[in-house]
Parts: structure tokens; C-alpha cells; sequence
């Protein structure tokens, strides 16, 4: 079940939001532009939003630059990016995860494992060597959480 506020100025319902970034937001790239711009427009609409991301800004883990798609994206597929990822989840109880990137080897994965609460996912990738049905090629313990 999604709790859920009225904002009692508005009569609209209000959500906590978590959006997941599995890249640092302190390096520009299209996703990273993609999620802050999202969390905007979810804010001007009254909703609580919260970004969850690796690196100095973020807070969930150091970064590694990883090559992906003919690019490097700052990614933290450490344990302690993980950790930090499964605390942030608990102590808030989101009403929606949103997580960019799902499968990326950085703090999306264990947001998609380690939680409860209603998932949306975006894939960003594009290329040829993109998987073109991600949920097929997803591995078993990944593809139970596409089922929320």
C-alpha cells in the first residue's frame, strides 16, 4: 500500500520519492541531467523528493570510473556504496523508488533488492551493444524485483 499526504494547500496528494542515480552527480552526463531535472518538476508538483547517488554530492560510496556504452560513468559498485544505499532506503520509507539504470554495477542494484516499497525503472542505454529486453537478459535475482 503507498502512504500518502495532502498537501492541504493544494488537495493534492503528496509522495515521498526516491531517485536512484547510479552516477555521481558531481560529473555531468545525460542521466544525471535526466534525474535532477525529474526531481524538479516532482518537487514543483508538491511531492518530497530525494536523490540517491554515489560520490561527494551524493554520499552513497566513492566512484569508480567504469566504461559504458563508449563513455565513462562514475559508478560505485563497492559494498560500502551498497551499505549506505540499503540505510538510506530504511531510514526513509519512500512511497515510490525510481531507480535509473536498474542493472548498472553501482548503488541501483541493491536499491532494487533491498527494498519494499513500489519500483519504476528507466533504462537510459542506447547503443548496439545494449541488451534490447534488459528483463530477459537480467539475471534471476534481478528479474524478481521487476516484478514489483
Amino acid at each position: 500500500m503507498i502512504n500518502a499526504a495532502h498537501d492541504e494547500r493544494s488537495g493534492s496528494v503528496v509522495r515521498d520519492v526516491a531517485l536512484v542515480c547510479p552516477y555521481s552527480l558531481d560529473t555531468p552526463g545525460g542521466v544525471q541531467h535526466q534525474i535532477l531535472a525529474l526531481e524538479r518538476a516532482l518537487t514543483r508538483l508538491d511531492h518530497r523528493v530525494t536523490v540517491l547517488a554515489p560520490g561527494p554530492t551524493g554520499g552513497l560510496g566513492r566512484t569508480i570510473p567504469i566504461p559504458v556504452n563508449g563513455s565513462i560513468a562514475p559508478m560505485a559498485p563497492h559494498p560500502a556504496g551498497a551499505s549506505r544505499t540499503r540505510r538510506a532506503l530504511t531510514r526513509n520509507p519512500f512511497d515510490v523508488i525510481h531507480l535509473h539504470e536498474p542493472f548498472a554495477p553501482s548503488i541501483t542494484i541493491p536499491a532494487l533488492v533491498l527494498h519494499s516499497a513500489p519500483t519504476v525503472a528507466t533504462f537510459h542505454a542506447a547503443g548496439e551493444r545494449t541488451p534490447r529486453r534488459a528483463s530477459v537478459n537480467a539475471h534471476p535475482l534481478d528479474r524478481s524485483g521487476l516484478r514489483r
